[in-house]
C-alpha cells in the first residue's frame, strides 16, 4: 500500500524545502536549491580563478580571504572594514565631542555607567 506522506527534501545550505521545485542533487544525495547552487558555483569560480570580488584582480589562492560567498584581497577587506566600522567610530567621536543632543547624551551616560558596572565587577570577582 503506497504511503500518503509527502516526501519532503530540503536544501543542504539553507534549509528551504525544495519538494516541487526546481533542485539539484549533488553526489553526495545532498539537495541544493537553485539560488544556492547558483551561489556555490560563483564562489568556487572565484577561489579557483583567483578573483578578488571587489576590485575583479586576479591573484593567488593565498592572496585571497573567503567572506561569505565572496572572495576579497588584503586591499579591498580594508576597504571593507574601514567602511563597515566608520559610521561606529563617527558615532562615537560626535558623542564625545559633547553634543546637545539629549539622545547622545544619554547613551554615553549609559555606555559610562556600564563600563563602570564592569570594572566593580572585575574588581569584586578578583579580589
Amino acid at each position: 500500500m503506497p504511503s500518503t506522506s509527502a516526501v519532503t527534501k530540503f536544501c543542504s545550505k539553507c534549509g528551504r524545502n525544495v519538494a516541487g521545485e526546481k533542485r539539484i542533487k549533488d553526489h553526495s544525495g545532498n539537495y541544493w536549491c537553485v539560488e544556492c547552487n547558483r551561489l556555490q558555483q560563483r564562489r568556487e569560480k572565484l577561489i579557483e580563478g583567483g578573483i578578488c570580488a571587489g576590485c575583479g584582480e586576479a591573484f593567488h589562492g593565498p592572496g585571497l580571504t573567503l567572506i561569505g560567498h565572496d572572495t576579497f584581497c588584503a586591499r579591498c577587506l580594508r576597504a571593507r572594514a574601514k567602511q563597515e566600522t566608520s559610521g561606529f567610530v563617527h558615532n562615537v567621536k560626535e558623542m564625545l565631542t559633547g553634543s546637545r543632543d539629549h539622545e547622545k547624551r544619554t547613551t554615553l551616560m549609559l555606555l559610562i555607567i556600564s563600563v563602570v558596572i564592569v570594572l566593580i565587577a572585575v574588581w569584586h570577582y578578583t579580589r
